[in-house]
């Protein structure tokens, strides 16, 4: 298993945020290629409970229901990360572990 430090902070942006937006590149989400990426359900372990999330653009959030931004502490945290790693990090209640236990790609959107 491989282990992901990420400091998970209520201001934190991840490093990779703080580069100039001249060096930016967007990328296409892939889903299905088993790494943890934007509407994808992801099923993690944190301190013995699990948690079923996915992983969405921040004006989508929603985490009274599993609704994470990929721009939040903890969804930079398992960004890109496969089944089995570990993502550590810093929070305000603590030091915090998911593991990753399964990432699912979205479902095909039913034609009308």
């Amino acid at each position: 298993m491989r282990k992901v430090a990420v400091r998970l902070s209520a201001q934190g942006a991840h490093p990779a945020a703080r580069r100039p937006a001249a060096s930016a590149q967007v990328i296409d989400p892939q889903p299905g290629n088993g790494r943890v990426d934007v509407g994808e359900r992801v099923r993690a372990l944190d301190s013995g409970e699990r948690l079923e999330l996915e992983l969405v653009g921040p004006l989508e959030s929603d985490a009274s229901v599993g609704r994470i931004s990929v721009v939040s502490p903890l969804g930079q945290a398992i960004l890109g990360l496969r089944r089995g790693q570990i993502a550590e990090g810093d929070a305000p209640r603590g030091r915090l572990q998911f593991k990753i236990l399964a990432v699912e790609a979205p479902k095909p959107a039913r034609a009308a």
